[in-house]
């Protein structure tokens, strides 16, 4: 009992580590952005980067936001002609 109880606590470990990262990557404001797309409430999505919640709609739609964060940025650095 007590290895399978030591899995699972490893597996939110990396869990809580994917959500860091997320966090990391988005800028100040933006899980005002992910709850109204995701159609949760702010306090929802600051419980899912503390690890106090799992939700598979706020996650999808923070990596849609990553993803058009980045292709902004590298749309922006063409136009400067520096990529």
């Amino acid at each position: 009992m007590k290895t399978n109880l030591y899995v699972c606590t490893n597996e939110n470990i990396f869990f809580i580590m994917d959500r860091n990262k997320y966090e990391s990557l988005i800028p100040y404001g933006y899980k005002s952005v992910i709850a109204e797309r995701s159609g949760v409430t702010r306090q929802t999505v600051s419980a899912f980067f503390k690890g106090r919640t799992n939700c598979k709609k706020i996650e999808d739609t923070i990596l849609d936001v990553i993803a058009e964060l980045k292709n902004q940025k590298e749309a922006k650095l063409k136009k400067a002609g520096l990529l």
